[in-house]
């Protein structure tokens, strides 16, 4: 037991919650509980789409794989920046104008009620199995800090992330995913260039002649593996329910493509850096898992008040990925079953009622398949 640390994820925790309460307050019907009533500003907008992209795959799990693959780890995900760009130039401002929530109700209007069901089918399977391995990532973090089992931590980082959801739906969100993403980022300049101070420099950790030949470079990739990894990655971003639902609640089709411009703009050295600080395990410790680096490095290498915000900077991303997947995947069983199926004349209230029931249903879904 660490209880620095878990005093300081406790105050996160209140300071997150707390705020998800005040901006629920505002929240009158199914629009403004799954779209905030599209009154999201451009800095709302981007902190949503990072929140997205980067949660435990693209921290521990990117990490990891620069611990083992080396800088061309980068090609797993960075071409996610580029999908998210050209998602924000194509889709800002026709999304604007639509008055649809979900993307199977766009699919159905554009094509057929054929489109709508396969598009659900797809979106709640993503969503939920996102929303479990976010869980369990949280899970493995708080572990490490409370010596609690993995499972335990996991279902009280699932009871936080169902009590911000709830109370807050889409504004809370956004508002939560702008003070994880303020926490994360001075996370990440301070932690970097002291990762690379005590791992020798920069230099050192891509060239050292006790790496793998190429491990420092990003190019040493086969030009067929990383046109391979662009054609899987880039396409996934226009089918994630959970980005359309960001520019969907976008005040204007400005905001939109601004908020858009400036994520791209700070996804892209994050990417960057996280395999740089895979790499730097190789110095910083010996026999370590791979999956290891990032959280052994974020609470053990620093003094305590420094290892506290590297923490807490962890958590929150993880956090904002899990929370907008699982409004995702809320707003697809509200507003694509209950509504469309069950009870098409329901009121305005009744829907908010269903959504906050579904958030509870979904994470403990989520939990168990885990």
């Amino acid at each position: 037991m660490r209880p620095i640390f878990v005093i300081g994820m406790g105050i996160y925790v209140i300071l997150v919650v707390i705020l998800s309460i005040v901006a629920g307050r505002r929240i009158k019907d199914a629009k403004g509980f799954f779209l905030a009533d599209k009154q999201l500003g451009w800095y709302l907008i981007a902190a949503g789409l990072i929140s997205q992209a980067v949660g435990g795959g693209s921290t521990i799990g990117l990490a990891a794989a620069g611990y083992t693959l080396g800088m061309q780890a980068w090609w797993k995900l960075g071409p996610v920046v580029l999908g998210v760009l050209i998602m924000g130039l194509l889709l800002a401002r026709p999304l604007a104008n639509m008055r649809q929530i979900t993307h199977p109700q766009i699919l159905e209007d554009r094509f057929s009620n054929t489109a709508r069901t396969t598009g659900l089918i797809y979106y709640l399977a993503q969503s939920i199995s996102s929303v479990g391995a976010q869980m369990l990532a949280l899970g493995a973090l708080l572990s490490l800090v409370t010596g609690l089992p993995i499972l335990m931590s996991a279902a009280l980082a699932g009871v936080v992330m169902c009590i911000w959801v709830i109370f807050g739906g889409m504004l809370g969100t956004a508002w939560g995913d702008l003070v994880h993403w303020f926490i994360f980022v001075i996370g990440l300049i301070i932690l970097i260039p002291l990762t690379l101070s005590r791992a020798g420099g920069l230099s050192h950790v891509l060239t050292a002649p006790g790496l793998k030949h190429g491990f420092g470079n990003i190019f040493n990739i086969s030009p067929g593996v990383a046109i391979g990894f662009v054609i899987l990655t880039l396409p996934s971003i226009f089918v994630r329910q959970a980005y359309f639902q960001r520019l969907l609640s976008e005040k204007s089709a400005k905001d939109g493509l601004v908020g858009t411009i400036i994520a791209t703009i700070i996804m892209f050295p994050i990417y960057l850096l996280i395999p740089v600080i895979g790499l730097s395990g190789h110095y910083l410790f010996a026999h370590i898992k791979a999956s290891e680096v990032f959280p052994s490095i974020a609470i053990n290498l620093f003094p305590t008040a420094l290892g506290v915000i590297f923490f807490a900077a962890l958590a929150s991303a993880i956090m904002s990925s899990a929370g907008g997947e699982l409004l995702s995947a809320t707003s697809n069983v509200t507003q694509d079953i209950y509504v469309r199926l069950i009870n098409p004349s329901s009121s305005e209230k009744t829907k908010v009622r269903v959504a906050r029931i579904v958030v509870v249903l979904l994470t403990i879904v989520s939990f168990l398949m885990l």
